[in-house]
């Protein structure tokens, strides 16, 4: 009986997929029999953590300050401002400004940049008090660069005197604060991993906030009839302007997520006056360095 069983096991085994043993205990055979099953559901691995990515974007502020040049011109032939009649008509004033910024990577090496602050612009205006003008005056005179005198002309029976008298000057200013709305498409050049030039160029939207504008006084080149205009009477700062706007910088990595980055920045202003019934006009820019700290929101 013993060698039947010997010659069914290896058919059992085949019959029926199971783990299978034996024992041998007094001289009887025992067999031990486990049943295997396979799980055939289908587990997914466990996915590791991803990483936060915000898109891209750069997050940060940016001071400027620089230079405002600006130029005052009256179109009526005959007459100049005081200040080209004294040899300046291009003039310097400060500029600042303060911008809270969002850039965003578009592509590779491209990114666009959005910011909203606010900028003051000065354009300084040489002017004089009329009350020191001589009733002999017979026309003005500009020795030199921010000089004006007065020619003064005496009539007596046996002939004429002419006399040079030097006006006291005094300067005022077209101050404007601005809010500003930017908008500019970039560039960026990696020079290392961690330092990149960049190019950037677009259009702010200004909004007048609040601004002074003095009396203006023009003088004729030949003469002695000024024409003086009182500034709530004759012009008054434009509510709002578009300015074209160009930048070069150097960004560089201070930290793990943080940026510095120092740049040359220039603003065109297209005449920021609106002018009632009389001739000026006001054109200038503004164009300095701007210092920004930036926290890139991906690596």
């Amino acid at each position: 009986m013993g060698w039947l069983l010997f010659f069914l096991l290896p058919l059992a085994a085949l019959a029926n997929p199971a783990v299978r043993d034996t024992i041998i205990i007094d001289g009887k055979l025992l067999i031990v029999e486990q049943e295997v099953t396979y799980d055939t559901l289908q587990h997914p691995t466990p996915e590791k953590p991803k990483k936060r990515n915000y898109g891209n974007w750069r997050l940060g502020w940016q001071f400027e300050g620089g230079s405002a040049m600006s130029n005052l011109k009256f179109d009526l032939d005959g007459f100049e401002s005081v200040n080209e009649f004294s040899g300046n008509s291009v003039r310097f004033g400060p500029a600042a400004g303060f911008s809270v910024l969002a850039e965003k990577k578009i592509r590779k090496g491209w990114t666009l940049n959005g910011a909203v602050g606010v900028d003051r612009w000065s354009a300084p205006i040489r002017t004089f008090d009329t009350t020191q003008l001589h009733d002999s005056l017979f026309r003005f005179y500009s020795p030199e660069k921010g000089r004006v005198d007065q020619i003064t002309l005496y009539r007596y029976e046996l002939g004429e005197e002419y006399d040079t008298l030097q006006l006291k000057m005094s300067e005022s200013a077209v101050n404007i604060n601005f809010f500003h709305f930017r908008l500019q498409g970039g560039k960026e050049v990696y020079l290392q991993k961690d330092r990149v030039f960049r190019f950037a160029a677009g259009a702010e939207l200004l909004l007048a906030l609040s601004s002074t504008i003095p009396n203006l006084i023009f003088i004729p080149n030949k003469g002695s009839q000024i024409l003086q205009y009182q500034a709530e009477n004759t012009y008054a700062i434009k509510k709002v302007l578009v300015v074209p706007r160009l930048e070069v910088g150097y960004r560089l990595r201070i930290d793990k997520s943080l940026w510095f980055d120092v740049g040359l920045f220039s603003k065109l202003l297209i005449n920021p006056l609106e002018a009632n019934n009389a001739p000026i006009s006001l054109h200038g820019s503004t164009f300095g360095v701007s210092l920004a700290v930036l926290l890139y929101t991906s690596k």
